[in-house]
């Protein structure tokens, strides 16, 4: 009965010390801008795990060494709500760093967004209100249901 006991222990503190790892690697390692990865971001260590549990995912059943990551995917899908506990933890230390961090950057440009084309075919009103030419829409007129008794 030990045995099992000291098992199961010794499991919870495995997964404890594995727990996190993400989050580890945000606080330790310097910022680098080319990848966004690093330099104490807020929850940085779990948009990490996220990202590594995706591409552990992705790479389930690939040949070769690709596929041995996919392996490890429980573990980096275990690893996403532990990063989030302790990127909350460290939110004192990382929203500080953050801010201090976009200051330096100075301000950022408005991001500017493309307008989405209709499929052809499709006809949108100009303006929210206008009502839609009658010769646009094409419906098929509904079944008429039959009458019980």
């Amino acid at each position: 009965m030990f045995g099992r006991s000291w098992a199961k222990w010794m499991g919870a503190c495995l997964l404890a010390t594995l727990g996190g790892c993400a989050t580890m690697e945000n606080m330790n390692t310097p910022y680098n801008p080319a990848t966004g990865a690093g330099g104490k971001q807020v929850y940085g260590g779990t948009r990490t795990a996220v990202r590594r549990g995706a591409e552990a995912v992705a790479s389930i059943g690939a040949p070769g060494e690709d596929g041995m990551l996919g392996l490890f995917s429980p573990l980096f899908v275990a690893d996403v709500p532990l990063s989030a506990a302790a990127d909350t933890v460290t939110l004192p230390i990382t929203v500080p760093e953050s801010l201090r961090r976009n200051a330096q950057a100075g301000p950022r440009p408005h991001a500017t967004f493309r307008a989405l084309e209709p499929p052809a075919g499709v006809v949108v009103p100009s303006r929210p209100g206008d009502a839609i030419p009658e010769t646009s829409v094409r419906a098929a007129p509904l079944p008429r249901s039959k009458r019980s008794g």
